[in-house]
């Protein structure tokens, strides 16, 4: 009792009639000196059932032997005598294995009573299965030894019943203490998760509100340069160049739908040189190739000689084409050769590439631009780190959230083990493991 006195700090006299603290980093302690004296206080009384226990095995060591000697009653027959040898036999086999299984452990731990008192049940049943034949037997030919062993049967199972009465008595307690090391680690551990779990959220939230802040600072000073008239004239650059760029694809769209009627003409040009019926000079093949790939850069004095020949090859009629298509493909050949029908959307999409070229070096040389760009890729850098620290953070805060809602479930588990150990009137105090000690 002083040791408990000291512990809580209370007189003896008030710890059954108030509650009172104990701190958590205190409980393995007090455990482990509570089960050392539930040890001290029950391991007396188990050895001394222990002792009773031998002296019952002892008696029925006795009892064997006393039957295995014992004679049959007068008026047996010798054909009864035979049967009963064997019976007495089994019985006594049967005997030996009760002494055998049931000899108590040298340790006064009440787990190994336990096995004890459990194994005892199997074995008993065993025994009673075994020789329930054979105790007939035993009972007509020798009686007086037949009712020892009912006798000493009886008297084993009495005290196997009392050694289980000491351990039940004190079960409830027994499997607390036993429990009550693992539940305080897994507490202790817990609140361990959740220190940890604190910390990597403070770290977080500094690179959390850093990014943050770098994000807007990137933010305002882009909008700053977009409202400057250096990021104006930029603008207006950037637009006359796009414009410039449909333009240009425009007059190369143009450009191609000049020759698109001639494409089934110019098709039937090409299988043919392929196939080496009606064989291209190298100039019109390579003026073939230009036509399909970029007919925009044909000179007018590469392009006539090829629709010259192109001309005679349709009036001719030896490109397999329908007749109703002659005078289409020839028509459009005699605009081609109009220089002015190719020269001028050539000259005009020429215009358009220059004039982009120009206002292009133009917007390379203009700083705000440029500063543009570096500040763009900044805000994509703050934005990401920002939402990565989010991200890290709200999983933290997730983890943390579960881990408080474990911790106040194995704190009311731990709770109704201490109970049967401690009494109800104890009240663990406990740190809060959310609060960051600096240092």
């Amino acid at each position: 009792m002083k040791f408990l006195d000291n512990l809580f700090r209370k007189k003896a006299k008030d710890v059954t009639q108030e509650s009172f603290g104990l701190k958590f980093e205190r409980l393995p302690e007090l455990i482990r000196a509570e089960a050392k004296k539930g040890l001290d206080d029950i391991g007396p009384l188990i050895r001394a059932k222990y002792t009773e226990i031998e002296i019952s095995l002892g008696e029925l060591r006795d009892i064997k032997e006393s039957l295995l000697q014992a004679e049959p009653i007068e008026n047996a027959n010798k054909r009864m005598e035979k049967v009963g040898d064997s019976n007495r036999d089994n019985v006594a086999h049967n005997l030996d294995l009760i002494i055998e299984k049931l000899a108590p452990p040298h340790s006064n731990d009440p787990k190994d009573a336990i096995v004890l008192y459990t194994e005892s049940r199997s074995v008993m049943k065993t025994v009673v299965d075994n020789t329930r034949r054979s105790q007939l037997y035993i009972k007509a030919l020798y009686p007086q030894e037949s009712e020892r062993i009912k006798q000493g049967l009886t008297e084993l199972e009495d005290r196997l019943s009392e050694l289980y009465g000491i351990l039940n008595a004190g079960k409830e307690k027994m499997n607390a203490l036993e429990r009550l090391p693992g539940e305080i680690e897994n507490v202790g551990q817990i609140e361990r998760d959740i220190r940890h779990t604190m910390e990597n959220i403070r770290s977080l939230e500094p690179r959390y509100e850093n990014a943050g802040k770098m994000l807007s600072a990137s933010v305002e000073a882009l909008d700053e340069l977009e409202k400057s008239a250096e990021f104006e004239r930029a603008k207006m650059l950037e637009d006359e160049i796009h414009a410039l760029e449909v333009k240009i694809s425009t007059a190369g769209s143009d450009i191609e739908r000049l020759f698109a009627p001639l494409s089934k003409a110019i098709s039937r040009m090409e299988k043919q040189d392929k196939n080496e019926i009606h064989v291209l000079s190298p100039e019109n093949r390579k003026v073939l190739a230009v036509i399909k790939d970029k007919p925009d850069s044909l000179a007018q004095s590469e392009l006539d000689p090829f629709l010259d020949e192109l001309a005679a090859r349709v009036k001719n009629k030896d490109l397999g084409l329908k007749d109703q298509m002659y005078d289409k493909i020839l028509g459009q050949i005699s605009r081609l050769k109009d220089p002015d029908t190719l020269s001028d959307l050539c000259v005009r999409k020429e215009g358009y590439a220059s004039r982009k070229n120009e206002l292009a070096s133009e917007l390379k040389h203009i700083q705000v631009y440029r500063d543009r760009e570096k500040l763009e890729k900044d805000r994509a850098r703050y934005k990401g780190m920002a939402e990565s620290a989010e991200n890290e953070l709200n999983a933290e805060k997730t983890n943390l959230d579960s881990l408080t809602d474990r911790l106040e479930i194995s704190r009311s588990e731990l709770y109704l083990l201490i109970v049967p150990v401690l009494g109800k009137n104890v009240e663990v105090i406990y740190n809060d493991p959310h609060t960051f000690n600096e240092g």
